[in-house]
């Protein structure tokens, strides 16, 4: 018999039994794949008896990715190794949101090599051979990977930091143990705020995130809650700015009428032209105070890009992270 069925299908009736044993059915491989093959081939000296098989079962969901099946030589077990080749199919993956890390934002120097990159890719692919739609397209991926060779850069420096923290501290415990000086104490407590600095800025990142991810889910009043708390962590964080005409203002309500000036003109631009891009590229930032008479500007563009990286479905169950880029160019 080359097929196996589970005993418990036999206590169903006709229509029970219809219905589950296609996917019951176990087969023995070996005798599946060469029915002509001895059920018993080796002789067992310490049993005094032929051996039979070992049996190898699989089901048909696995059976037809057998191509062939091989019977080794017995060992001193009486056993012999059964060994199956299988073809499996090409896995096709499913499609993956990438999520943008948006601390990238409060630097400057990573928004001037963005900024760097895209002109730098309008000037060698903008042709006429090439469509507007495409370049587009490919335009956002190459902003994409950059943006993960950024984040997976700072990732790296900041493990090796955390690792050099971490061995100044332990040799700095080593020589507190050793020799009880008190700049060794000294020493090993500032390196410890240091390493837990670290740590906590990364914990700071995790629970931001996971604050915005739980906001936006839900209905449109959890949309409103989440909007409301991202305007005041920006409004928090803008103390003074200095507008494209040159005027620098301190007041909260002109700062807010600033910033959804600027946001308006940026999201209702249709930016499908090259040459719009560039153009738009040299006006799109509001001018930073010079210090000390204020802070930087651009470590306030986060809030607002992650709440408008979000959309809501039409279900209205849950969302899904949007391409920030694609509101932009």
């Amino acid at each position: 018999m080359w097929s196996l069925i589970p005993s418990w299908i036999d206590r169903h009736n006709n229509m029970g039994k219809r219905e589950h044993i296609p996917q019951a059915f176990v087969n023995r491989c070996v005798a599946y794949e060469q029915p002509t093959l001895r059920a018993s081939t080796f002789f067992s000296p310490a049993h005094q008896t032929y051996a039979r098989l070992d049996l190898f079962l699989a089901t048909p969901g696995v059976q037809y990715m057998i191509t062939q099946t091989n019977i080794g030589i017995a060992t001193l077990s009486d056993h012999a190794l059964i060994t199956l080749q299988f073809t499996v199919p090409a896995l096709r993956k499913g499609l993956r949101l990438w999520r943008l890390n948006t601390k990238l934002f409060t630097y400057a120097e990573v928004c001037t090599e963005i900024r760097y990159t895209i002109r730098s890719y309008l000037a060698l692919n903008d042709t006429p051979e090439t469509s507007v739609a495409g370049i587009q397209e490919a335009l956002q991926a190459v902003v994409r990977g950059q943006f993960i060779a950024i984040a997976e850069r700072a990732n790296t420096l900041w493990k090796e930091k955390c690792q050099q923290l971490e061995a100044k501290v332990k040799d700095l415990e080593e020589r507190h143990k050793g020799t009880g000086a008190g700049d060794a104490r000294h020493q090993l407590g500032v390196a410890l705020k240091e390493l837990k600095a670290l740590d906590m800025y990364v914990a700071e990142h995790a629970m931001l995130r996971t604050k915005q991810i739980y906001y936006v889910e839900g209905n449109k009043s959890g949309l409103h809650l989440a909007h409301q708390l991202l305007a005041q962590t920006n409004q928090s964080r803008v103390k003074v700015i200095q507008t494209q005409n040159g005027v620098v203002t301190t007041t909260e309500g002109l700062i807010l009428q600033e910033f959804e000036k600027f946001y308006t003109s940026l999201y209702a631009q249709d930016l499908l032209d090259a040459e719009a891009i560039k153009d738009y590229l040299d006006t799109m930032p509001l001018f930073q105070v010079p210090q000390p008479t204020a802070t930087a500007l651009d470590k306030d563009l986060t809030p607002t890009e992650v709440f408008a990286s979000y959309t809501t479905p039409r279900h209205g169950k849950g969302t899904r992270a949007g391409w920030v880029w694609s509101r932009i160019l």
